[in-house]
């Protein structure tokens, strides 16, 4: 008998890289305040959890789709650790994770 792992997921709708570009590179303020607030209760509950994103940026944000069109999902966990796995690390002692052009300015020079 053969077993197969399978990750079901919604069908999302457009990363919010995808809707800046087509907003012209523009968002209203309601708009930005709205994917501004459901993004730090995303991160919230994933911290809560113990769970580190590590690779956050505008493409790794998607919207719903359909009546959930306004739900804003953090996609992409290829890079995620949890925070337990990292708490004996000393800051900075490790490479670099995600993508560099969103990375602080501090690791990017301690890359060098």
């Amino acid at each position: 008998m053969l077993i197969y792992d399978a990750l079901v997921t919604d069908l999302l709708g457009p990363s919010l890289q995808n809707l800046w570009v087509y907003c012209d590179n523009s968002f209203g303020m309601d708009t930005l305040c709205n994917i501004a607030i459901q993004a730090l209760q995303r991160l919230k509950a994933l911290h809560r959890k113990g769970i580190i994103h590590n690779d956050l940026k505008p493409s790794n944000f998607a919207m719903g789709s359909g009546t959930k069109g306004s739900t804003l999902y953090i996609i992409d966990y290829g890079l995620a650790t949890r925070y337990a796995d990292i708490q004996g690390r000393e800051r900075g002692s490790g490479h670099l994770t995600g993508t560099a052009h969103y990375a602080p300015t501090e690791t990017a020079r301690s890359e060098k």
